[in-house]
């Protein structure tokens, strides 16, 4: 009892602390993200297990929708090259554009320089592939991005149906608590009155 109530007396000091560290822990991560190069920010976020699947998802979409509406308009691979040189906007772009760019001059296709990117889905290589070899990029790319977003939707519920129970248990544990705290002094009480 006398610990319990201990912990539910101290608990907003220790909530408030507990907050503050998180707060400084992101602060360092952020300001040690912001100065590594683009190449090494990717690899960093793949290695977190759930940024990862969300990560890689939306960067797989937006590739699929991007380049399937660039080819139904008729643009090659090098005018969106240049196109994603010259944006500054975003800078994963200018990566991929780069690194487009000297996959191309060493002979290689769209689906093995993304391959070699790393940072998409395997099934997007597949569906370059398959695009490829039929002529129809532009149509296996739309299809496919499709996918990918009813993909995420899936696991965003997914995610949220883990995420709730957790949060209903932690709201459980901290009103038994209270209960507890209010109650045991009660029950102490009554035994001192016999």
């Amino acid at each position: 009892q006398l610990y319990l109530t201990q912990t539910i007396v101290n608990l907003p000091s220790i909530i408030c602390y507990f907050i503050f560290m998180i707060l400084l822990v992101i602060v360092i991560v952020k300001i040690l993200y912001r100065k590594l190069p683009i190449k090494y920010k990717h690899q960093l976020v793949l290695t977190i297990p759930i940024l990862s699947k969300i990560f890689k998802l939306y960067k797989t979409y937006r590739i699929a929708s991007e380049f399937s509406l660039f080819y139904k308009n008729g643009i090659n691979l090098q005018k969106i090259v240049d196109i994603y040189t010259h944006q500054s906007d975003d800078v994963f772009l200018k990566y991929l554009a780069n690194e487009i760019k000297i996959g191309t001059q060493k002979g290689y296709n769209l689906s093995e320089i993304l391959t070699r990117v790393s940072c998409f889905e395997k099934e997007l290589i597949s569906f370059i592939k398959e695009g490829e070899k039929k002529g129809r990029l532009d149509i296996e790319l739309k299809l496919y991005s499709e996918m990918i977003l009813s993909k995420i939707e899936k696991y965003l519920q997914f995610l949220i149906k883990f995420i709730q129970p957790c949060i209903f248990t932690l709201l459980a544990f901290f009103i038994v608590s209270l209960y507890l705290v209010i109650m045991l002094p009660m029950f102490d009480l009554m035994q001192t009155i016999k």
